[in-house]
């Protein structure tokens, strides 16, 4: 495959706003991703996207396809988050039963993904 953009899903408890943020996957494992909240993400985007206040969710991540990689673990600041890791073949878009999370993340955290 090749590398694919996508499309990440995050949901503020307090207020139901909803975060939609780009994430750009590359094509290779052990690689990490990258965000922007703004726009299409790219090689060259922040490799994190920055929790902006406490209680927001993660929700959802959507692909097209996926990369040569099988999947990723969630990080924060860095950190892998323990007992968490999700695999591209159950969060296509064609697939109307896609996998859903319900992740809360501390505000200020760096939300990151680490493909395997």
């Amino acid at each position: 495959m090749a590398a694919q953009n996508g499309t990440a899903k995050f949901q503020d408890l307090k207020t139901k706003e909803d975060y939609i943020v780009d994430v750009y996957f590359p094509d290779a494992v052990s690689t990490i991703c990258t965000f922007n909240p703004q726009g299409l993400s790219a090689s060259t985007s922040p490799e994190y996207w920055k929790v902006p206040n406490n209680g927001v969710i993660f929700k959802e991540i959507v692909l097209a396809t996926a990369p040569t990689a099988v999947g990723a673990v969630i990080t924060l600041s860095g950190n892998k988050l323990n007992n968490f890791a999700l695999r591209y073949a159950e969060v296509l878009v064609a697939l109307n039963n896609r996998l859903t999370f319900n992740v809360v993340i501390p505000g200020g955290e760096q939300f990151g993904l680490l493909q395997y």
